[in-house]
């Protein structure tokens, strides 16, 4: 997991925040700058009607009832914002999406409307008319120098709807910004507990090989048979007892820069193999470990996490032999084309299936029944973040076993 300093999280935190903020005002500036225009496009429309209006309206233009009955049929009754027409006196004498029928006053009744008394039925349509009047100026109806009547409306249903969009946005991105910062938290809880329950299964992982093999030294030194000698069993639990200190300082250096040295590799694949040599018994199985180095150069690492991951793929590969026997290879060579060495650790166990392969190096992800899915994560780690190499899976079948590959550089290999 990569760990941003607290200056650098705070910093991405006040990103995120502000290019929220810059999507939402242009949202809003954009959405604002869409009313004016349909705005501006009703009241251009109204105009035209409020002048087509005043020429249909007058007795001397309106050649025929029946045109007139087009010009509501066809042109009044397609408008999508609210309007109303009045006359010269303010009395309505049509309108359209205002909630109101105009099939509640006949046009005779309309025509003789006292606009100081109006009839209850024509209430509601007096009011809105003082409402959009609040809304927008109404536009005169003029033949000539003469006012022959008003054009009153209002915003249409899709102009009310984008005043409102900015604010709905606003609230779906508080809510999304909210709902995320929540997740992350709670991803990030769920993340701290999961290492630190690792952390301690891995500790314990790590510190079980030796403190079993000390026990096993026990026994040989109460045994009267003594197939050992005492310097050999002293020498080994001297090296089972290194290796709890080793165990101790490895988890100590998590987090910490790597001390780089020049390395003979083979050596130390060597060393690995040798202690799981001696305590392969307490496995219950019969598996033999073999090597095959080439003479490679010295390359320049940390021997200690190096080791490590090491010990974690031969680990691996010990809990992949599920059989009464097997076999583990450990070799090392040169690469050909490129001034870098390759590792591989090889062995006969269950193997992986596809889905196991891609995701053999996800923290968390095991088969093992008490496993938690930290040796394989950890082993990339190491030989990828603080070495610079490669470490993948370069083959794998189910029955026939895995077989793990290293790469690393002769040089210029520390990233």
């Amino acid at each position: 997991m990569i760990r941003l300093p607290g200056r650098s999280r705070t910093a991405f935190k006040n990103y995120i925040f502000l290019g929220a903020l810059v999507i939402a005002l242009g949202s809003f500036f954009y959405t604002q700058s869409l009313v004016r225009r349909l705005e501006d496009a009703s009241k251009t429309i109204t105009k035209m009607f409020a002048e087509f209006y005043a020429k249909m309206s007058l007795p001397a233009t309106a050649t025929s009832s029946v045109e007139t009955g087009i010009f509501f049929e066809q042109i009044v009754m397609k408008i999508t914002f609210p309007v109303i027409f009045t006359d010269e006196r303010g009395v309505p004498t049509a309108w359209r999406n205002i909630g109101i029928s105009p099939d509640v006053i006949s046009r005779e009744e309309l025509a003789a409307v006292d606009p100081e008394n109006p009839p209850r039925v024509l209430e509601r349509v007096f009011n809105t008319i003082t409402k959009l009047d609040s809304e927008h100026e109404p536009i005169p109806m003029n033949f000539g120098r003469r006012v022959v009547g008003y054009v009153h409306y209002g915003e249409s249903r899709a102009v009310r709807e984008l005043r409102w969009a900015p604010v709905i946005q606003l609230v779906v991105i508080a809510l999304f910004v909210i709902v995320g910062f929540l997740g992350f938290k709670a991803i990030r809880v769920a993340e701290e507990n999961f290492i630190w329950a690792g952390m301690a299964k891995e500790t314990a992982h790590q510190l079980g090989t030796p403190i079993s093999s000390l026990l096993g030294w026990l026994e040989v030194l109460k045994d009267s048979g003594k197939r050992k000698t005492k310097e050999e069993i002293i020498s080994e639990m001297g090296r089972d007892l290194a290796r709890l200190e080793s165990v101790t300082s490895r988890f100590n250096r998590i987090g910490s820069p790597p001390r780089f040295e020049r390395k003979d590799l083979t050596g130390m694949l060597s060393e690995t193999a040798d202690y799981f040599r001696l305590r392969l018994p307490k496995h219950g199985k019969r598996i033999e470990i073999v090597e095959h180095h080439e003479p490679i150069p010295e390359v320049d690492v940390d021997e200690e996490l190096f080791c490590w991951a090491i010990e974690n793929l031969v680990r691996n590969s010990l809990d992949a032999i599920r059989g009464g026997s097997g076999k583990i290879e450990i070799s090392a060579g040169c690469l050909s084309s490129e001034p870098a060495v390759e590792i591989r650790v090889r062995d006969n166990g269950r193997g992986m299936s596809r889905d196991e392969k891609r995701r053999a190096f996800m923290p968390g992800y095991t088969t093992k029944k008490f496993g938690w899915g930290l040796g394989l994560p950890l082993a990339k780690r190491i030989i990828e973040n603080y070495h610079g190499g490669r470490l993948l899976i370069e083959s794998s079948q189910p029955g026939k076993g895995t077989c793990f590959l290293i790469r690393m550089r002769t040089q210029g290999n520390i990233r």
